[in-house]
Formats: C-alpha cells, sequence, structure tokens
C-alpha cells in the first residue's frame, strides 16, 4: 500500500507527464489547420456548406440559413448562386483547391442518380471555373436528358463564349415552361416577360 505522500508524488507527476506530452504534441503538430475553421474557402464549403454558422459572415459561401452554411450547389436560386460566384471563383483559381472543386462538380455531373437541379447546379459552377476546363467538361451535357443539366451547361457555356452553348440556349427560348423561357431571355439581354 502507497503512503499519502508518495501517491501525492506520483499523482502529481504523472499530470506533469501529461501535461509535458500534449504540450509536446501541440508543439509538433502546429497550429491547427486554417482550412479546417468555419468558414474557410475550399471546395467543399463553398460548394456544399454545412458548417454550423449564426451568421453569414462565419460561412465560406457568405451565406447562412437556420444556423448551417449553404453552398452554392444547395442553393435553389440564381440570385443567391450568383451572391456566392465570387467565393466559388477565388476557391477555382487557388491551386491548392482548384482540383478538388473540378472534380466535385465533374463527380456531380455525372452521376444520374443525383437530382436533376443539382447536377444543373454543378453545370452552373461551372461557367465559374477557367474556360479550358469548363467547356470540355459541359459540352458532352448538352445533349443530357435532364432538362436542367442541359439548360445549365448551355447557359454556362454561353456565359463562357463557347457558339454551341449559345446554339444550345436559344432552343430554350421556345421552351414550354415560362421561368425557362424567362431565364434563356435574360441571357439574350431582353428582361421582360414571355
Amino acid at each position: 500500500m502507497m503512503t499519502g505522500r508518495r501517491h501525492h508524488i506520483r499523482k502529481h507527476f504523472f499530470s506533469a507527464v501529461c501535461v509535458f506530452l500534449a504540450l509536446t504534441m501541440w508543439l509538433a503538430c502546429g497550429r491547427p489547420d486554417e482550412s479546417a475553421k468555419t468558414g474557410s474557402l475550399n471546395a467543399e464549403s463553398v460548394l456544399f456548406g454545412g458548417d454550423r454558422c449564426s451568421a453569414d459572415e462565419e460561412c465560406a459561401s457568405g451565406s447562412c440559413s437556420f444556423g448551417m452554411c449553404n453552398g452554392f450547389l444547395m442553393s435553389p436560386t440564381d440570385a443567391m448562386r450568383a451572391e456566392m460566384a465570387p467565393k466559388v471563383r477565388r476557391v477555382a483559381r487557388d491551386p491548392r483547391h482548384r482540383d478538388e472543386l473540378v472534380n466535385m462538380l465533374a463527380i456531380t455531373l455525372k452521376d444520374k442518380e443525383t437530382d436533376p437541379y443539382l447536377r444543373g447546379r454543378a453545370a452552373d459552377a461551372c461557367a465559374l471555373l477557367p474556360s479550358e476546363i469548363a467547356i470540355p467538361m459541359l459540352v458532352p451535357y448538352l445533349e443530357a436528358a435532364a432538362v436542367p443539366v442541359r439548360f445549365f451547361a448551355a447557359r454556362s457555356l454561353h456565359r463562357l463564349g463557347d457558339a454551341r452553348g449559345t446554339k444550345a440556349l436559344r432552343t430554350f427560348l421556345e421552351h414550354p415552361s415560362q421561368a425557362v423561357r424567362m431565364m434563356a431571355r435574360q441571357e439574350f439581354g431582353d428582361k421582360k416577360r414571355p
């Protein structure tokens, strides 16, 4: 049986060793990675969001809703995505994150089991990539069966200055949906109702 004094010394020695090991680990590993912070710009945060937040400034996308950060692909309106576009462009220009951004968009576009509107938003986000990357990614989707994918691929290609996108987008000027016709007309400078 250990005496009280001996137990006390061992207890403090053990605590000191734990503190020493923790300090050593902290120094060896360095400070936390900046990209792990809420609101940091990286592909996942700007495309999908998902971090907890209490204000727009805390989110990489600049959009906090009901305590969660929104991402470009999760935003249902053109207006919301237009507000996030500068952040997506910054990630697309950053060599540390560009490949991850392109891969996430490519995977989302290719997956036919994914919601067609989400796939369409991925095609919409491609307009924010450098044209030499985006154009080859988007051209195959001009023939997509899903209308949202086909529309946003055409619109993105049109915005990137590709004539194939402009030609495909013109077909949407006669689309049965008034909303789709309006969106197509806006791209050609006609803001009035169809």
